[in-house]
């Protein structure tokens, strides 16, 4: 049975581990041991070591999308990790920016990091064995994010609009069950669900990580109307739901409502079976 540890997410219980604006999750499934996201920075370490887990084993690194938050510890990770490969997208490398108050937010990853020989450039579906696969190339933009409106990319002199062609989604199959598991789900989970479908002919039984129904930063949750909308079409879906990060818990407490006991919001140090 699967296991998935929340190292880093932004909110947390009192239980003294650290928490950041991040995400990351250690998993271990389908004979793996998978390091997914690596928040911000190295306090993922710092929980795995309160927690038990030795990330030097993991065999896997599977980086979500080009975003500091989720991207920033891969440094910190190939320091104490000699053996997993780091499957992610090349165009997460290219510059990403956030529009702010203050003007334009370099949020992007390291862009040396790309010629380390670690990584494992993926195409729009990879599968990485029997058990792992990941997919791109979400085209839909049903209820697409608006927040996603001020991240762009940096072309020569311009800032042009985030496609999210950066972005993947890792899919775990095991005993007959499979999990979808995303970082931010920045091109819309419901785009994110019907690729999935398209692709599989199924639905996922489990999906975790973010939905990107709230802009951290600003503090601010999207229209309560499109969450509730979000939420009808996640109802119909024959999935439950462990959500974190970026879905924001006033959204979180709109889907509560439509989904009931099918959804759960996880916080740093959870651990789903």
């Amino acid at each position: 049975m699967a296991k998935i540890v929340t190292l880093i997410e932004d909110t947390g219980r009192d239980d003294g581990l650290e928490k950041e604006h991040g995400l990351s999750f250690y998993i271990e499934a389908a004979g793996h041991k998978i390091l997914f996201d690596t928040g911000a920075g190295n306090r993922f370490l710092t929980n795995a070591e309160a927690l038990d887990i030795d990330i030097s084993q993991a065999d896997t690194l599977v980086i979500s999308h080009g975003h500091y938050d989720h991207g920033g510890g891969m440094e910190a990770f190939l320091e104490i990790n000699q053996k997993a490969g780091i499957y992610i997208r090349r165009d997460a490398f290219l510059p990403h920016y956030s529009l702010k108050q203050e003007g334009w937010t370099d949020i992007g990853i390291c862009s040396k990091l790309k010629n380390s020989p670690r990584m494992r450039f993926t195409e729009q579906e990879f599968q990485i064995d029997e058990g792992l696969f990941l997919f791109s190339n979400v085209k839909g933009r049903v209820l697409w994010p608006d927040s996603n409106q001020n991240l762009k990319v940096k072309i020569g002199d311009r800032y042009v609009q985030d496609d999210f062609a950066h972005e993947q989604n890792l899919v775990i199959s095991e005993d007959g069950r499979k999990i979808l598991v995303a970082g931010c789900a920045h091109n819309g989970i419901i785009n994110v669900l019907e690729h999935y479908r398209q692709l599989k002919n199924e639905m996922p039984d489990l999906v975790v990580g973010g939905l990107h129904l709230t802009n951290p930063r600003a503090g601010t949750s999207i229209e309560p109307e499109i969450v509730r909308e979000i939420g009808d079409r996640l109802s119909a879906y024959p999935c439950s739901y462990m959500v974190c990060h970026c879905t924001g818990e006033e959204a979180y407490g709109i889907l509560r409502r439509k989904l009931g006991d099918r959804i759960q919001y996880i916080r740093t140090g959870d651990v789903i079976h």
